[in-house]
C-alpha cells in the first residue's frame, strides 16, 4: 500500500498556503530539519499533514500564550495601580 493511501501528503506550496508563509520558509524549515518529509522517488518533498497540523497546533498554543501573557500584565498594571493609590 502506498504511504499517500495511508496518510495525506502535501507538497511544498500547500503546506506554505496553510501555514501562512511562503514555500521558501517550508524549504528552509525542511532544510534546518524543523519540518519532516517524505522524499518521492524524484527528489520532491512531501509533506505529511500531520507535520502542518503540529505546527499550527503549536501557533495556537503560542498564539494563546502571548493572550495570557499580555492579559497578565495588563491585571498586574492595574492592581499596582491600586496598590498606589
Amino acid at each position: 500500500m502506498e504511504v499517500s493511501k495511508i496518510m495525506k501528503l502535501l507538497k511544498t506550496g500547500q503546506a506554505a498556503e496553510i501555514l501562512g508563509v511562503s514555500p521558501s520558509t517550508i524549504k528552509h524549515w525542511i532544510r534546518m530539519g524543523q519540518l519532516k518529509t517524505i522524499k518521492t522517488p524524484g527528489g520532491r518533498n512531501l509533506i505529511p499533514e500531520y507535520a502542518v497540523n503540529a505546527i499550527l497546533l503549536k501557533q495556537d498554543m503560542a498564539d494563546e500564550m502571548a493572550e495570557s501573557t499580555a492579559e497578565l500584565e495588563r491585571l498586574e498594571k492595574e492592581v499596582n495601580k491600586l496598590v498606589k493609590a
